[in-house]
């Protein structure tokens, strides 16, 4: 039975200690590596999601831009033809499509790729369709200038339209007024018995007798007419008493003025016709009395009786 040299298991020991510790350092060496290469990965990928979240926060950035300015677009007040309709209807598909791209989580390379796509062409779109809103703004406020200019033109017309009317309905109204003419007036002496006598005595007159014709108007229009009868007393007053159906009217150049009776005529187109009245009172004074008759608004014709003093003087 053999006995090992001792120092060759001295030298035998010496290698496998030599062994282990390169096959420690190796594997060391091994995890030192793959640990950095597992950091550089990590660093890699940490770089990649950084740079794909930061493009992702531009192009949201740009999106809401684009948004931003779309709403503004929309609000323009114009009226919008079919085909700007159809745009409208295409832009709001393509950003309800954007939305949901960017609402999602992490995007990768293909996802980006297609946001930023579609972000460039709904960009893009948005472009033409302020160009045609520009246009159909113009146009609209063409429009509105040439609308506004036949308004003012209509209105200029319809002033003078009715400005010529005018005069002529007041030409017409004027030429429509009858005329009085051949005025008589006369005191007159009631007797008891009903007989009647003329008389310029004022104490004696207790009726005044007026007459006068209308003249012949081709406008004036078959019918019947309003006269009002004014009889002024010489102190100025006129004669008015309500149970003998005086009252107010307002002439045509005056304020409201007194009639002492107001005349029904039946007037007849084209002809003369004399018209007669009388106004009775209890008693007359000395003086001039003032008859105007009023047709129409003015004043068409008059006349004066001169009432004396009784007696010989």
């Amino acid at each position: 039975m053999s006995v090992d040299n001792p120092q060759e298991q001295s030298s035998s020991k010496k290698w496998i200690t030599i062994a282990l510790i390169l096959l420690l350092l190796v594997s060391w060496g091994y995890i030192i590596y793959d640990k950095n290469q597992t950091g550089e990965i990590i660093k890699q990928d940490t770089a990649q999601i950084t740079t794909v979240t930061s493009e992702k926060d531009s192009l949201s950035a740009l999106f809401t831009a684009e948004t931003t300015r779309y709403d503004s677009l929309k609000t323009t007040d114009i009226d919008k033809d079919n085909q700007i309709s159809q745009k409208d209807k295409d832009l709001a598909d393509k950003e309800e499509q954007i939305k949901k791209l960017l609402a999602k989580g992490n995007l990768d390379a293909h996802q980006l790729a297609e946001l930023k796509r579609k972000i460039k062409s709904f960009e893009s779109q948005i472009d033409g369709y302020e160009k045609e809103i520009a246009m159909l703004k113009a146009q609209n406020d063409t429009l509105t200038q040439e609308k506004a200019a036949v308004m003012n033109q209509r209105d200029s017309i319809k002033q003078t339209f009715d400005s010529t009317k005018k005069s002529n309905d007041s030409t017409i109204d004027v030429g429509s007024t009858l005329h009085a003419s051949n005025f008589s007036v006369i005191g007159v002496d009631v007797k008891n018995s009903g007989k009647e006598k003329e008389t310029s005595k004022a104490k004696k007159v207790n009726k005044l007798h007026v007459a006068f014709d209308l003249d012949e108007n081709r406008i004036v229009a078959t019918g019947s007419k309003q006269l009002y009868l004014c009889i002024t007393a010489p102190n100025g007053k006129p004669l008015s008493v309500e149970s003998q159906g005086s009252g107010t009217f307002t002439p045509r150049d005056s304020a409201e003025k007194v009639f002492t009776q107001k005349v029904e005529v039946n007037y007849v187109q084209g002809q003369r016709q004399t018209v007669t009245t009388d106004w009775k009172g209890t008693s007359f004074e000395v003086g001039a009395y003032k008859i105007e008759i009023y047709e129409n608004g003015f004043k068409i014709g008059g006349g004066t009786v001169a009432l004396r003093k009784g007696g010989l003087f």
